[in-house]
């Protein structure tokens, strides 16, 4: 994500030479919100489906409850992943945003 971010700015950057610190960012930001929303889909379907896998098999060959696995350690950690992977991805947008704009704009 970072890099999709700060190549955009940089090849921005590199067509037009005049663009200022603040249009840089703009356009990093511009960029990223559209990368942003097809990453975090395949982020949180990637980690259902691997939820949904695990919380089937156990289900049906251990004899697990299906409240038992919903307060189970496993289960846990793989919500705690899905919303962690996808704060994180929020958070490096706009980060990756400024920093190309910081080191293109005397480009």
């Amino acid at each position: 994500m970072a890099l999709t971010v700060t190549t955009s700015v940089y090849e921005v950057k590199s067509h037009k030479e005049d663009m200022t610190f603040k249009e840089l960012i703009h356009s990093g930001m511009q960029i990223g919100k559209e990368v942003t929303g097809t990453t975090v889909n395949t982020l949180l379907f990637a980690y259902l489906g691997e939820s949904l896998l695990f919380l089937f098999s156990y289900l049906r060959m251990q004899g697990y409850s299906f409240e038992l696995l919903l307060n189970s350690k496993i289960m846990f950690e793989n919500c705690a992943s899905m919303i962690f992977g996808a704060i994180a991805c929020v958070v490096v947008m706009p980060v990756a945003a400024v920093a190309g704009g910081y080191f293109f704009r005397f480009k």
